[in-house]
């Protein structure tokens, strides 16, 4: 709970700090337009108001761009997982198909059936995941009795 109250205060600070300093942005533009001129002409009003507005934007700018340097300098983006770990996933789920694939293969059609299109690289008892057959199962017709 005192966590959570810290970070309340320190970001609720923050934000009055921001706040306060938008404020004086916006009144130091304000200062430099005559104010009397402002009451009687409403594009000269118009002016000065799209100058304040201009001189927060500033002052909001500056302020995500700080945040933006901190938050990249004190937290990096992670990086990215090598290469040999997806390569070790890959081999994983590799050999998890072939023997699921080997497994079915052997209740429906047995060890005599192995797919023809197999590399002489591979060894003879493995399926190749290169030959996607579903395996189904074979009956013996015997004609109609």
């Amino acid at each position: 709970m005192r966590k959570r109250f810290d970070l309340y205060m320190r970001t609720s600070f923050n934000e009055r700090r921001i706040r306060g300093a938008i404020r004086e942005a916006r009144r130091k533009v304000r200062l430099q337009y005559d104010s009397e001129r402002r009451s009687m002409e409403p594009l000269f009003d118009a002016e000065a108001k799209r100058a304040e507005a201009l001189a927060a934007e500033r002052v909001r700018s500056k302020v995500r761009h700080q945040n933006e340097t901190l938050r990249v300098n004190n937290y990096p983006a992670p990086r990215g997982k090598s290469i040999e770990h997806y390569l070790y996933r890959y081999k994983q789920l590799n050999h998890k198909l072939k023997s699921q694939l080997e497994c079915s293969w052997t209740r429906y059609y047995g060890k005599k059936l192995i797919p023809t299109n197999i590399n002489k690289s591979e060894h003879r008892n493995d399926i190749s995941l290169k030959c996607w057959v579903s395996p189904v199962p074979w009956i013996h017709q015997t004609g109609i009795k």
